[in-house]
């Protein structure tokens, strides 16, 4: 589809809009190896780091540095 409208729309609008338009799917760090990651990674690719935290209790994803889990109120 990208390429039908950066070939189609004049003066190279069409391949402006490409790159603006695309998204980078890397949008969070991984602590261990600081490699540009996913933030829906379980591991990290690079360095096989456990990039999520799940709560013990109801088994959401938290943050690392959270003290306790938003959705069930227990201490992590």
């Amino acid at each position: 589809m990208w390429v039908t409208i950066a070939t189609f729309t004049p003066n190279f609008i069409g391949l402006v809009l490409y790159f603006i338009a695309r998204s980078n799917n890397y949008n969070t760090i991984c602590l261990n190896c600081k490699g540009k990651v996913n933030s829906d990674m379980e591991v990290c690719p690079y360095c096989k780091a456990n990039l999520n935290k799940r709560c013990a209790k109801c088994g959401k994803k938290v943050n690392f540095d959270w003290k306790l889990c938003p959705y069930c109120k227990s201490d992590l």
